[in-house]
């Protein structure tokens, strides 16, 4: 049996929360890209192959460069010879044996969940990247831009087009997968939320614990599944950077369907006990995404609203749950300054906050 509360491996990186803003801190491990790996095409969320096509270039231009790659069509053909539609919905066992037969050790892949043109370019994009044979993530990250992230005084630096922010967000998320940005921000931006504890054992998570992600629920009006799918991504990317062991989502499916139901949102006892056996789960985390406005205009005004809960795998307990309803403009300052423009980075900005409240960095590095 793996230890109940080690560190991670050193060759696990810690993910990266990738948004503009916050306190520069020291800079996160990068993702371990020895051996030889698959970066899939970008998986397209929306419709919009242009704009893919464009992120695909950017990062795979960034990621790709000194390390050894696989071409794609052969994994592509097996996935669908498999019926395997997302690869992040395969069970580890199948993805070891494709890596034994095809002679790759990780894959990465790419998702494209928004993007906006007008009034204002907006993009929200994420990554993650699996080796094979491991029950966790190595590395995965969120990017939300807008083109007024970067404004400074009298409009400076404004971004019109929505093909170059989309090159500038792949290049950037590629970049802190290598471990190469000079921008990384991540301290929270809306500060610590309340503490939301409701056990008074002492007992939370620690760096280097295993936690399982029931994926989260939605219940906005317009496009749930994306709200909730951007949610839960930003959710784990928030836990990572804290230097928590996130389980393949995968590993997580195949246990619930093995149940007999995909219930997003729930956490049953069998489902507790099956992460507790097959993944090692120390926690398990879920909750509901219940507001996810973009706000719109030339000066987006966001809004956004979650609410989580933190459980024990063994026990059930519910050591800790609480929720945010924000708004881009909390974290302004005199003319706009610390705005946040997108419904995808207040998402994770307040993720960012909440798991704070029961993993508070107590090294003063990495997170604070």
């Amino acid at each position: 049996m793996r230890p109940r509360c080690v560190a991670s491996r050193a060759s696990l990186a810690i993910t990266v929360a990738l948004v503009v803003g916050g306190a520069i801190v020291a800079p996160l491990p990068a993702a371990d890209l020895s051996g030889t790996g698959i970066i899939l095409p970008v998986v397209d969320r929306i419709g919009e192959p242009e704009t893919a096509a464009r992120v695909d270039a950017a990062f795979r231009g960034v990621l790709a460069m000194g390390i050894e790659l696989q071409e794609t069509t052969p994994l592509r053909d097996a996935l669908r010879q498999r019926r395997i539609r997302q690869i992040h919905t395969a069970a580890p066992d199948e993805l070891s044996e494709l890596g034994r037969v095809l002679g790759f050790d990780w894959l990465v892949t790419i998702t494209l969940h928004e993007a906006f043109a007008n009034p204002v370019p907006q993009i929200t994009l994420s990554a993650a990247l699996y080796r094979i044979g491991e029950p966790v993530y190595e590395w995965i990250g969120v990017m939300a831009s807008t083109g007024m992230d970067q404004v400074g005084w009298l409009a400076i630096g404004q971004i019109n087009d929505l093909d170059a922010l989309a090159e500038q967000a792949a290049a950037e998320l590629a970049r802190r997968a290598r471990g190469d940005s000079q921008t990384l921000k991540t301290k929270p931006r809306l500060g610590v939320a309340n503490s939301g504890f409701l056990e008074t054992s002492g007992n939370t998570p620690q760096p280097g614990q295993r936690v399982a992600i029931a994926p989260l629920n939605s219940v906005v009006f317009l496009q749930p599944m994306r709200s909730a799918e951007i949610g839960t991504l930003a959710l784990m990317a928030a836990l990572h950077e804290r230097g928590l062991q996130i389980v393949y989502p995968g590993l997580v499916r195949r246990i619930m369907l093995e149940r007999g139901r995909l219930e997003l949102g729930e956490v049953t006892s069998d489902l507790r006990l099956d992460l507790l056996r097959q993944a090692e789960a120390d926690w398990v985390l879920t909750g509901t995404v219940e507001d996810f406005q973009a706000g719109g205009g030339i000066n987006p005004n966001p809004r956004v609203a979650v609410g989580c809960r933190l459980l024990e795998v063994g026990d059930g307990h519910i050591v800790w749950m609480d929720g945010i309803d924000r708004r881009g403009s909390d974290s302004q300052t005199v003319f706009d300054r610390g705005r946040i423009f997108s419904a995808g980075a207040l998402t994770l900005e307040i993720f960012r906050s909440l798991v704070a409240a029961f993993l508070p960095d107590k090294s003063g590095g990495v997170a604070g």
